[in-house]
């Protein structure tokens, strides 16, 4: 089954989401860069802890796939500094 435009948007909104916080996280701290993608658009990141990038910031947890993968070298703390960059990144560049 194929899904909808919307979920498809979603999920691609949720994947350079995810890949943004693996590049803040992975590359040297000048070269990093999250991937420019609508996902920094308040239509998709939300605001008032409704949205995407508040649904992964409750997401990080020594639970998360992500983490249980070895994403993030498996430590909370990585993820939360990752987020923690794309949310000051996206800060310094309104959309």
């Amino acid at each position: 089954m194929e899904p909808d435009d919307t979920a498809y948007t979603a999920a691609f909104h949720r994947f350079e989401f995810l890949a943004s916080l693996i590049a803040l996280d992975t590359e040297h701290e000048f070269l990093a860069n999250p991937w420019p993608g609508e996902f920094l658009l308040e239509s998709a990141w939300g605001y008032d802890q409704v949205g995407l990038a508040p649904d992964i910031a409750r997401e990080i947890t020594p639970s998360w796939p992500l983490l249980q993968a070895g994403a993030f070298g498996g430590k909370v703390e990585r993820a939360e500094i990752a987020l923690e960059a794309l949310v000051e990144y996206r800060s310094r560049r309104p959309r």
